[in-house]
């Protein structure tokens, strides 16, 4: 992981290196409806190519990388902040190519870069510049309520969580799609399924009903309609497919 510049940790979480290993043919790309910038590496880790996910994706399954991964994790305003006119346009499709996001000056400048270092720098500079000419403010109670939403795991009433923060649902609803691109409702959906993905993969699918309730599912079979229309399979299937990859213990490890 590269920690952002202090005046950048608004806009980004961070960024993770992957491996080629890492990086496995047939990867499920999953988001908790925060945008993410995505680099494919050659074997000389030089960027290749980029996208841009949007803030939902379903059974979405990635190549593998030629080299590594680079993965540029936003805050949940973040995006906003840099491309505020383009929020709600990833909703129309799954995956855009880099270009089409922030154009082709930022790619090329990417792929000159010689190194992970440099290449990081490079990103900082140009997401600084981009953040500098949009001037994009957020309300605090909106971040407020991210940081809510997620810290509760999705397992809240976005009705109680508007209340408690003094604000009119449909205040709240309509921030939260200007600035995120998606729903209050739908944010905390996203945070409840990945955590109960992140708890089957821990205890190998051993207690399902178990990982569904402690998750907020009404029982077992919501759960494995939730977890059907993500994957593309049910829990047990995917778990078979799953180890095929990694043994047990290296999915806790990778995942946890």
């Amino acid at each position: 992981m590269f920690t952002p510049a202090a005046d950048l940790r608004a806009i980004v979480e961070g960024c993770w290196l992957f491996s080629r290993q890492e990086a496995v043919s047939g990867t499920l790309a999953f988001s908790d409806g925060i945008p993410a910038l995505v680099f494919y590496l050659d074997a000389q880790q030089r960027v290749q190519s980029g996208w841009c996910s949007a803030q939902l994706l379903q059974n979405i399954h990635m190549r593998p990388a030629p080299g590594a991964l680079l993965v540029l994790r936003f805050t949940g305003t973040g995006f906003y902040r840099l491309a505020p006119d383009k929020v709600r346009l990833l909703r129309h499709q799954p995956v855009w190519s880099f270009e089409e996001v922030f154009g082709e000056d930022w790619i090329a400048k990417l792929q000159a870069a010689e190194d992970i270092e440099t290449m990081i720098g490079i990103l900082q500079n140009l997401v600084r510049e981009t953040a500098v000419r949009h001037e994009q403010t957020v309300p605090p109670l909106l971040e407020t309520a991210l940081a809510v939403i997620r810290k509760a795991k999705g397992n809240l009433s976005i009705e109680s969580l508007a209340d408690s923060l003094k604000v009119n649902y449909k205040w709240l609803e309509r921030k939260f799609i200007s600035i995120t691109g998606i729903s209050p409702k739908e944010y905390a959906r996203l945070q409840r399924f990945l955590h109960a993905y992140f708890h089957l993969l821990q205890t190998g699918g051993r207690d399902l009903m178990g990982t569904a309730v402690l998750n907020g599912y009404y029982d077992q079979n919501h759960f494995t309609k939730e977890f059907r229309l993500f994957t593309g399979k049910p829990p047990g299937a995917y778990l078979s497919v799953k180890s095929s990859y990694f043994p047990h213990s290296q999915i806790i490890n990778t995942f946890a």
